[in-house]
C-alpha cells in the first residue's frame, strides 16, 4: 500500500531542549524532499513540546480532522 492513500505528519517532538536539532535539520538527515515523492503532496511537519507546551494544539486538530 502506497503512502500517497494515507495522511502522513512528521512529529519532531522535544523541541524545547537545549541540544535538540533545528527542525530543517531533522528534515534534511531525513531526506524529506525523498519522502514527499512517496507520500501525498502535502505532507505535513509539526514541531511540538509537551513541556513548552508548543504546537500540540495544531497537531490534536489535525489528527481529528479539522486540519
Amino acid at each position: 500500500m502506497s503512502l500517497k492513500q494515507h495522511k502522513v505528519a512528521i512529529v519532531l517532538n522535544k523541541c524545547e531542549l537545549p541540544l535538540s536539532r533545528s527542525a530543517n535539520e531533522v528534515l534534511n538527515v531525513m531526506r524529506l524532499e525523498d519522502l514527499k515523492q512517496h507520500a501525498r503532496p502535502k505532507l505535513l511537519t509539526f514541531e511540538v513540546s509537551a513541556l513548552a507546551p508548543k504546537g500540540l494544539r495544531p497537531l490534536l486538530k489535525w489528527m481529528r480532522g479539522i486540519e
